[in-house]
């Protein structure tokens, strides 16, 4: 008797192989795309500090926030640099509600020994939780030592999670 056609188990062999190659497949890809949007936080904050440079070269201060933390869902989050050093202000890739970028700049409470606007921080919140970036794993300095995370109440989740720039 000749057989023409494949049998139930060579079948389901094949579907769960199939279904093995899939689920890995969308596994890297999902990680793939949670590294391009943080790498592209990354480099949001870089050309933001970039314009803050030409800024500060131009008004010896940085553009100030009158001691408060703003952020990217708020127009104008940093006053002035529109577009005379930087043609917009990038959003974050996911702008979602909590999804931001932050930017504070020192007042002289913060800073006693220094005038206000000598010092800022940028911040972007990282997905990637193995990200050598991360705020838990790297700690960050500002306003003549002073740690970031003395100034931040780190236990706030989202803190873990950010990743800052601060004045070089």
């Amino acid at each position: 008797m000749s057989s023409k056609g494949f049998t139930l188990i060579e079948i389901l062999v094949t579907v769960v192989i199939l279904a093995v190659l899939m689920s890995v497949g969308i596994i890297f890809y999902q990680q793939a795309i949670v590294q391009s949007r943080d790498d592209k936080r990354k480099q949001d904050l870089n050309q933001i500090a970039q314009a803050l440079e030409l800024y500060y070269q131009v008004n010896k201060t940085y553009p100030g926030t009158a001691g408060q933390w703003r952020n990217s869902s708020q127009s104008n989050w940093i006053p002035d640099l529109i577009p005379t050093f930087i043609e917009s202000l990038p959003e974050d890739p996911q702008d979602q509600i909590g999804k931001t970028y932050f930017y504070h700049v020192n007042d002289i409470v913060e800073c006693p020994n220094l005038s206000d606007g000598q010092f800022y921080i940028l911040m972007a919140l990282l997905e990637k939780e193995d990200d050598p970036d991360r705020l838990e794993v790297k700690d960050t300095r500002y306003c003549d030592g002073i740690s970031v995370t003395s100034s931040l109440d780190l236990t706030l989740p989202t803190y873990s999670q950010a990743y800052i720039l601060t004045t070089p």
